[in-house]
């Protein structure tokens, strides 16, 4: 089956607008009245389904690749596939018409039919704001009865037309650089651009962030800006993304000359907006690998880092080869006499190996409990640990007063003790493998540290 009444095909418009002007050219009252009376499926046409789309182009004598890379193909629940761009419901309007009021009233001058107007498919681009023909913005009709009627375009300038050619009068302004770039891309015009290796959604959260770090600073956040603001914004990371990886690494150098650097020992980086994007998004998004990976590279560049530690999503395999000047010298601090380099833990340098002095200091490289002990002091005293016994007996024995009580300024494995009290200690320590199977006596004098006690004892059963 075929109609007598047809239409030809533009390039511009979608399989839902080609099938409203379709409906108003065979005199049908709306779009869902057509398609129930030809048989087709709007549902499946409306969500991109191939099967329909191809009946809808044998109804309407047309070739079977008349939308290709036009049709939105639904995905999963909020995201689409338009061509070979990948869309979601934050960049591609599914329950509202956008349209230019400019080149409405231009189609229904030139002609006076209806079904001669097109719906094109950059104006359901949300991130489109102003028409490239006209300058003119982009106006929104959002249904509020019938749902279906927000595929049906030639109905609704059929009940809007004079409010259409009111708006159309209204004043305009220049589209900016990110209207025009979205307008090619949505009809594969891939010109030699560093932002066509992100994809649509993933293109506008970058250029968000990345400018409301530039114009805002770290501690802004993009939902606390109004939209005048917040398209600011995305203009200033549209033009830095588009600059490609060196301009990008300059931003940053940009931002970070001019922002002080906080308070404290802090080594890592602090870049609000675009680090919490890029490293605490809590999916890890793929669609942002190609802008992860300059920003990683140029924190490992830029800032110091353990091996080990997860910068944006992924464990640094190697030590940073560099450090910027500035920080270097800022942190530096020279070895002092006698005691080595600075702990590494405690400066801004951990993990840097450049020209600090080599020697006789701490490998920034290995962690602090993996370090070797530093040598005790002489003392002319016994440690506790050279006699083999335990914490628990010197407690003991501090408790029952057998031995001095310990300076609470020293830790505890390192207290010496009086040469009186090292007999008692060390007969206790002697013994202290010799009390299991014993009697209990026995036992009770080495567990509460009566070392007295335990030598009567031994001396009465030897």
């Amino acid at each position: 089956m075929t109609l007598a009444l047809t239409l030809p095909v533009s390039p511009l418009e979608m399989p839902t607008s080609y099938l409203s002007r379709l409906a108003a050219r065979n005199l049908a009252p709306d779009l869902w009245t057509f398609c129930q009376d030809v048989g087709l499926d709007f549902a499946a046409i409306s969500n991109g389904d191939g099967v329909a789309i191809a009946h809808l182009c044998t109804l309407a004598c047309i070739p079977a690749d008349s939308f290709q890379n036009r049709t939105a193909v639904k995905t999963s629940t909020m995201k689409y596939a338009v061509g070979a761009e990948v869309m979601n419901t934050e960049t591609l309007a599914r329950g509202e018409i956008r349209y230019c009021p400019s080149c409405v009233a231009e189609a229904l001058r030139d002609g006076p039919r209806l079904c001669d107007v097109i719906h094109e498919l950059h104006w359901q681009f949300i991130q489109v704001r102003r028409c490239w023909r006209h300058t003119a913005l982009l106006q929104r009709h959002r249904p509020k009865i019938d749902a279906s009627s927000r595929f049906d375009f030639t109905a609704f300038v059929r009940v809007a037309r004079q409010e259409i050619t009111r708006e159309s009068k209204a004043a305009s302004a220049p589209a900016d650089d990110l209207d025009l770039y979205l307008t090619r891309r949505a009809y594969g015009d891939h010109a030699a651009h560093w932002c066509n290796c992100l994809e649509i959604p993933a293109l506008i959260k970058a250029s968000t962030a990345f400018g409301v770090l530039i114009d805002h600073g770290r501690d802004m956040r993009a939902s606390s800006l109004d939209p005048d603001q917040r398209r600011d914004a995305m203009l200033t990371g549209f033009a830095i993304l588009s600059a490609g990886p060196d301009g990008i690494r300059q931003a940053l150098d940009r931002f970070n000359k001019r922002t002080p650097t906080r308070g404290g020992n802090q080594p890592h980086p602090s870049n609000g907006e675009l680090q919490r994007l890029l490293g605490s998004h809590a999916r890890q998004r793929a669609d942002l690998d190609p802008l992860r990976d300059i920003v990683r590279e140029y924190f490992h560049e830029h800032y110091p880092f353990w091996p080990g530690t997860t910068v944006l999503g992924r464990k640094i395999g190697e030590k940073p080869g560099a450090v910027a000047a500035r920080r270097l010298s800022r942190n530096w601090r020279p070895p002092v006499a006698g005691r080595g380099y600075p702990d590494p833990a405690r400066t801004r340098l951990s993990g840097w190996r450049g020209a600090v002095p080599t020697g006789n200091y701490p490998d920034p490289g290995t962690r602090r409990r993996d370090r070797p002990r530093k040598a005790p002091l002489s003392r002319p005293e016994p440690d506790c640990r050279d006699l083999g016994l335990q914490l628990w007996h010197v407690q003991a024995a501090e408790t029952r007063r057998h031995i001095a009580a310990r300076g609470r300024d020293r830790p505890m494995d390192a207290q010496g003790f009086p040469s009186r009290h090292v007999a008692l200690l060390s007969r206790q320590a002697e013994h202290r493998s010799c009390t299991r199977g014993r009697s209990r006596t026995a036992s009770v004098h080495a567990r509460v540290g009566d070392p007295e006690g335990l030598c009567r004892w031994n001396l009465q059963h030897d």
